[in-house]
């Protein structure tokens, strides 16, 4: 199921994506998401089974498909899969790239299985706003501009795939 906001100050529309289960969606979203914003993978071509073995051995397992309950990418994450950059692709990327293909850029996407669990949801969404509405995401700049985030920078590092 895709979702489209209606938020006034937005500058691009967010999509909301909601799978039936945590698996399909993690599965779904994998590569986008660490395309985007792997500190391993970041805008580098790779297959699953690449990304698979390096997080079971990073993590001692690959339990990736129950370790994240969303996702968010900006639309233009999606252009290397469109263009054949990652062929091949599994079918459930090629589904998410079908049901967006009439989505004109730039939007953002956010995904959630259902049952949601709200907090995903609102986690989710604030990253959407920050990307499509300018005025929160200078407001969140000024915050942590003047605010002490040292410690909670520390501390989202030090977190596992954060």
């Amino acid at each position: 199921m895709i979702a489209k906001t209606n938020s006034a100050p937005a500058k691009h529309p967010i999509y909301l994506i909601q799978a039936a289960t945590h698996y399909q969606l993690a599965s779904t979203f994998l590569r986008f998401q660490e395309h985007y914003e792997s500190p391993r993978f970041r805008a580098k071509r790779f297959t699953l089974e690449e990304y698979m073995d390096w997080y079971a051995a990073e993590y001692g397992g690959f339990t990736y498909y129950d370790d994240w309950e969303g996702f968010n990418i900006p639309s233009w994450v999606l252009r290397p899969f469109r263009n054949g950059e990652f062929d091949p692709l599994s079918h459930k990327e090629q589904r998410l790239l079908n049901v967006l293909a009439k989505c004109r850029e730039p939007f953002y996407v956010i995904g959630v299985a259902r049952p949601f669990a709200l907090p995903a949801v609102k986690h989710e969404f604030v990253h959407g706003l920050f990307y499509t509405v300018p005025r929160y995401r200078q407001d969140v700049r000024d915050v942590i501009r003047n605010a002490s985030v040292k410690s909670y920078a520390r501390a989202l590092r030090r977190s596992e795939g954060y």
